[in-house]
């Protein structure tokens, strides 16, 4: 059994395969770093939605999504990024 890292930057409404070096039996990710916005426009942040998640868990891969929002009073939404490390697990 070992315990493996790996990290890496996804976009919103991406999909990332973490390639391990054995079968995963286990794994969770977590929040690294993250970095959203609306652009060029000035808006008053009202709600930032930051989430990694887990989609599967296949062989040597895990597939990783995240959510990565803020929205303003106003229902404009913006996005960006999140780093994410994914802990995993190996036979």
């Amino acid at each position: 059994m070992s315990i493996e890292f790996q990290t890496a930057t996804i976009k919103e409404q991406e999909t990332f395969k973490f390639e391990f070096s054995a079968p995963v039996k286990n794994a969770t990710c977590c929040v690294q770093g993250f970095k959203v916005g609306f652009g060029s426009d000035d808006h008053h942040v009202e709600e930032i939605d930051i989430e990694a998640n887990i989609g599967s868990i296949t062989g040597k891969t895990v597939t990783a999504t995240v959510v990565c929002k803020v929205t303003d009073k106003s229902n404009h939404v913006g996005n960006g990024f999140v780093k994410v490390t994914c802990i995993a697990e190996t036979a």
